[in-house]
């Protein structure tokens, strides 16, 4: 089912890690928007894989965010603290069961691309940091989910509510380019051998699915009905700083049409020797 002899979807070089170590004590360093968006990979797991971890992360809310998980204006012992420790573990552990027996990407029962089915096709476009664009994706998909009857609505609006209450981004405007939203899902096919294989929540919160149809039409009619249930939400849906540009990160959807000065005489100087 991979493009790369069965190995891997993407030619490259990947050598899984004799040892990752995460040290919580470095967030304290992070501004809220860089760490914002990085709970959106955490909330992809809760949604799919850990519904403990789904439940620390409603508990925290956005303390999660204002003290770094833990360790900006509080003590080792303090309840947040404490909670902050159960969700990096309870997170890297859901992590480490959904790629162990899959590091290299032979089979696309892959909980953890949930969020990452249509995304990849409009993050850059629209200049969104990955988080928020993985954020669209689950609040999506939850949509979808709830549109198949895999969960209920007060599933589907418990999912939301979590991606909202960290000022994660449930909708953007890039969503009404069909073009685009429907070339990623073209592309996103091709990537997993010809299967659309999205994760979805299915069942309850903390299990996984699989949706591997949906016609253009559909894709159409979903995001359309999608939005006006965004409308609901605070901030119409919309995420807090979720551009790149947001946090100081150059607008990826521009960086592919600068080029380096260096580039550009080189360009000139050939111009003007072509033309001798």
């Amino acid at each position: 089912c991979c493009d790369g002899f069965g190995y891997k979807n993407l030619f490259g070089a990947y050598h899984a890690p004799v040892l990752a170590i995460t040290d919580r004590s470095f967030f304290k360093t992070l501004r809220e928007g860089w760490l914002r968006h990085g709970i959106a990979e955490i909330i992809k797991m809760a949604t799919v894989k850990n519904l403990a971890l789904f439940e620390y992360l409603e508990q925290a809310g956005p303390q999660l965010i204002e003290t770094r998980f833990g360790t900006l204006d509080c003590e080792t012992g303090d309840d947040i603290s404490t909670l902050s420790q159960k969700i990096l573990g309870a997170a890297m552990r859901s992590y480490v069961e959904a790629e162990y027996d899959n590091l290299y990407e032979t089979h696309q029962c892959r909980p953890h691309a949930y969020g990452h089915t249509w995304s990849p096709g409009f993050e850059i476009e629209a200049g969104l940091l990955h988080g928020h664009a993985v954020a669209v994706g689950m609040g999506f998909g939850a949509y979808l989910s709830y549109r198949h009857q895999w969960i209920s609505a007060a599933e589907l609006h418990r999912i939301l509510r979590l991606i909202s209450s960290f000022g994660l981004s449930l909708w953007h405007d890039v969503l009404l380019n069909e073009k685009t939203v429907w070339a990623a899902q073209e592309k996103i096919i091709q990537k997993r051998g010809g299967n659309l294989a999205a994760p979805l929540p299915k069942g309850s919160i903390g299990r996984c699915g699989y949706l591997n149809q949906l016609t253009r039409a559909e894709l159409s009619a979903a995001i359309a009905d999608y939005q006006r249930l965004c409308a609901d939400y605070p901030r119409q849906g919309l995420g807090i700083d979720p551009l790149c540009s947001d946090v100081g990160l150059e607008d990826p959807s521009t960086v592919a049409h600068h080029i380096p000065t260096e580039t550009a005489e080189v360009y000139q100087a050939e111009e003007v020797l072509s033309s001798v």
